[in-house]
């Protein structure tokens, strides 16, 4: 499934910036592929953007620098029958800045330059779901979903 959002412009450092969003899952998987790209005047400007994970009570939050996944995991709600939650973001290295956190979110700060689309991925696992018991299985997910992004798959046709 695939869908695109278009925010109409806003004003980023004095220059009017469209967001095109394009927002897909595909089956199987629990991280959405996120694809942003900002359109407007300065098509060599660089652009310092942030994603995040709003901060619940009683999570282990864990990352990797090397492999640029910030994750969460935790109770969903007081009602231990609902289960656990974990949630995640993995960058790409190709835009990831850095790991940093305020009062309500912990934050991936990327780079990307007007006109270029950059891509991120982020969702959730659920133990009711029946694939993720513990955190450090969503942890293995993680870790695992980002060096598949560094070391895709490749597939080359030999003809004779």
């Amino acid at each position: 499934m695939t869908f695109e959002l278009v925010y109409p412009d806003w004003s980023v450092g004095g220059h009017r910036l469209t967001e095109h969003v394009l927002i897909s899952l595909d089956a199987g998987s629990n991280l959405n592929r996120i694809q942003i790209t900002f359109d407007g005047s300065g098509s060599s400007d660089s652009l310092q953007f942030a994603c995040g994970l709003v901060k619940r009570n009683a999570t282990t939050t864990s990352r990797d620098n090397d492999n640029h996944w910030v994750g969460l995991w935790g109770p969903t709600t007081n009602d231990t029958a609902n289960g656990s939650l974990g949630t995640g973001i993995v960058f790409s290295p190709s835009s990831f800045d850095m790991f940093t956190e305020d009062q309500d979110q912990y934050l991936v700060i990327g780079r990307t330059k007007v006109g270029h689309p950059f891509v991120y991925y982020c969702g959730a696992g659920w133990t009711r779901s029946g694939d993720f018991a513990t955190g450090a299985d969503w942890k293995v997910y993680l870790n695992d979903f980002a060096r598949r992004l560094l070391f895709p798959l490749e597939i080359k046709i030999h003809e004779d």
